[in-house]
């Protein structure tokens, strides 16, 4: 009789310490994921800090900080950095691109101030979308560097006009322009290789 109570008593003690497992392990997660959360967090709101010093300068930037109310500090400089991120990750070339393959040639004002363009898709499968993966660091290193960017462009090209903060808005959006100009050149340069490639392809195969 001795021996069977023995080894209930370790089936009791196997539970608790199975029920005390999963305690610590749903601590240990939940613990886990407010660490990282606070560690965004953080990361967000330091950047978010440093966009607005860079933005209004150091003297100005300071006294910005301290007449901000809690909700500015704490939730204000936060969406700053998910607002510039969240700007950088939106896939908006191919979009662009396509709509100016389509309407460009279409039109004679266009033609000449954008000849690249002139190029109008033979048909839809010449006019699929190039194949690129999502650069995601790429991206986020572009929206880490995009303030302090548009800081350098304003104080370079936009020396006569007096406050920071359109001087470094008119260099954000001029710095926006050169980019994305730049982009759609290399996209469109892309899909007339491409096209040509093809044709050539047709060509051999129609010889054959």
């Amino acid at each position: 009789m001795g021996k069977p109570m023995q080894m209930q008593s370790w089936q009791y003690m196997a539970a608790y310490l199975q029920f005390f497992r999963r305690i610590y392990h749903n601590i240990s997660s939940f613990s886990s994921y407010v660490f990282y959360a606070g560690y965004a967090y953080s990361f967000l709101w330091s950047f978010g800090a440093i966009s607005v010093l860079q933005v209004y300068g150091r003297t100005e930037g300071v006294n910005v900080l301290k007449n901000m109310r809690l909700v500015g500090i704490f939730g204000g400089l936060p969406f700053i950095s998910v607002l510039i991120g969240a700007s950088h990750l939106i896939n908006w070339e191919e979009p662009v691109s396509k709509f100016l393959r389509t309407y460009v040639p279409e039109t004679r004002v266009l033609k000449d101030w954008m000849p690249l363009f002139k190029v109008r898709p033979k048909g839809e499968q010449e006019d699929q979308p190039l194949e690129k993966k999502f650069n995601l660091p790429l991206r986020l290193s572009s929206a880490l560097v995009f303030p302090t960017v548009s800081v350098a462009f304003g104080n370079v090209f936009f020396k006569s006009v007096p406050r920071s903060l359109k001087r470094v808005v008119l260099g954000g959006l001029l710095y926006l322009f050169i980019k994305s100009s730049l982009k759609l050149i290399l996209i469109q340069g892309e899909f007339i290789d491409r096209n040509s490639r093809k044709a050539q392809h047709r060509r051999r195969v129609i010889q054959l």
